[in-house]
């Protein structure tokens, strides 16, 4: 019994540890976030990366949506298809200020006839974006810049 009574406050303690380090983790991870929000961009569903966004960048994103659908179904295709083989590669993510973080990234172009010419992938563009937490979620704040 003595023993029961000596582990007892142990067993609570790292059982308190253990649930505070859990809830810490919720929500998506910044990586995520930003793939999520890219891989939407990429594939021009702007309403999509605008959930990944703060309100204020969503707004931005709302007209997007209005100036895509603008455009005729024959330039819609071809931005699609010129568009399909991007991908984005995360390649770091950094700390910014207590709340923000700069995630730095590459975008390739992964097309099959294009790979056999160049043995490979190709790098189109290397930039990055703000990402703030928002109560338990990680918001694309700022595209290119701070």
């Amino acid at each position: 019994m003595k023993r029961i009574k000596t582990f007892l406050p142990v067993i609570l303690i790292a059982t308190a540890m253990a649930a505070t380090v859990t809830s810490c983790n919720k929500g998506p991870k910044p990586e995520e976030t930003a793939i999520g929000f890219l891989n939407a961009y990429l594939s021009t569903d702007y309403a999509t990366a605008a959930s990944f966004c703060t309100k204020e960048l969503s707004e931005f994103f709302n007209e997007s949506v209005q100036d895509f659908e603008n455009l005729t179904d024959s330039v819609k295709s071809i931005i699609k298809r010129q568009t399909a083989y991007f991908t984005p590669q995360i390649d770091s993510v950094s700390k910014y200020g207590k709340d923000t973080l700069l995630v730095s990234y590459t975008i390739v172009k992964n097309d099959p006839a294009d790979s056999i010419a160049t043995k490979g992938a190709d790098q189109l563009i290397k930039s990055c974006l703000s990402i703030v937490k928002e109560d338990e979620d990680w918001k694309i704040a700022a595209l290119n810049r701070l």
